[in-house]
């Protein structure tokens, strides 16, 4: 695989002249956040794994294809997958064996549908429809409030203010705290990989329950907000806006990083244990 530098030129060369025209505020976090992760994760794609999407995407895009999943989800035939987007768990240590909803969510997602796309016995469709939900679920589970309360539905029942606008903690990471950056995607795509240089292996050695668990230890803080009244509503600090972003730029890169490698695992494992060897 090629080293970080060349990655970034590569980006430079290839995909920031399509993304220079892409200001950030015209798209909230279901296109944007799964976009930017997309933008790491194509980075970091061998050379098998990005030709196969290619093939599952026809004429889309793998950059766009993890936004697919929220578009579905409110359509009859999509529903029952409501669900698999978030993982309620209460203040209690997270394990493999920590009781879950019969109905599902968003960690059995990742595993059903990685045994989905990666099944020989699978159908192009299914394996299309396995890829395109997997690239959203494993960035919707680095969302801190995607591991939330069932209690105020990870936070949507919070009503905050925001820049001086009403929204819902849940939306403030969802979208807000992307939305609020001055930047374009390709400016903001690069800042992301910046965050991956030197942390790639210690990222990829990990399973879709340790992000829950990451997750799940980030959450009391997003819950951490500056008790300040306006208009009756909480406004929140300019510290934690702040610290949010830091904190969900991390994820993001982390988001983008791991999506990688679970398909780089699929369709070329030995570049996945390249770099567990170069540990």
């Amino acid at each position: 695989m090629p080293m970080m530098n060349d990655r970034v030129k590569l980006l430079a060369l290839v995909v920031v002249p399509i993304l220079a025209v892409w200001p950030l505020m015209a798209h909230a976090f279901g296109s944007l956040g799964h976009r930017l992760a997309g933008e790491v994760a194509e980075v970091y794609l061998c050379e098998p794994a990005r030709a196969e999407l290619k093939v599952l995407n026809g004429r889309y895009s793998f950059l766009t294809a993890g936004s697919w999943a929220d578009k579905v989800r409110y359509q009859k035939e999509w529903s029952y997958t409501r669900p698999w987007h978030y993982i309620n768990i209460e203040n209690a240590p997270f394990s493999a064996n920590t009781p879950r909803s019969s109905k599902g969510d968003v960690l059995s997602a990742i595993y059903r549908y990685r045994d989905q796309l990666a099944s020989p016995e699978s159908t192009f469709d299914q394996r299309r429809v396995a890829m395109l939900f997997l690239v959203h679920f494993v960035v919707d589970v680095h969302q801190p409030l995607h591991v939330g309360y069932a209690s105020d539905l990870g936070g949507n029942k919070i009503q905050v203010l925001l820049g001086g606008k009403k929204t819902n903690l849940h939306s403030v990471w969802d979208t807000g705290l992307l939305q609020s950056e001055a930047q374009s995607v390709q400016d903001y795509t690069l800042a992301l990989l910046a965050l991956t240089q030197g942390q790639e292996a210690a990222w990829q050695d990990s399973l879709p329950v340790d992000w829950v668990a990451e997750s799940l230890a980030l959450r009391a803080g997003a819950y951490d907000y500056n008790p300040t009244k306006s208009r009756g509503l909480t406004a929140l600090s300019d510290m934690y806006i702040s610290e949010s972003k830091e904190i969900i730029d991390i994820r993001l890169a982390q988001a983008g990083v791991r999506l990688a490698a679970e398909l780089n695992q699929i369709w070329c494992p030995k570049a996945v244990d390249t770099v567990e060897a170069a540990k």
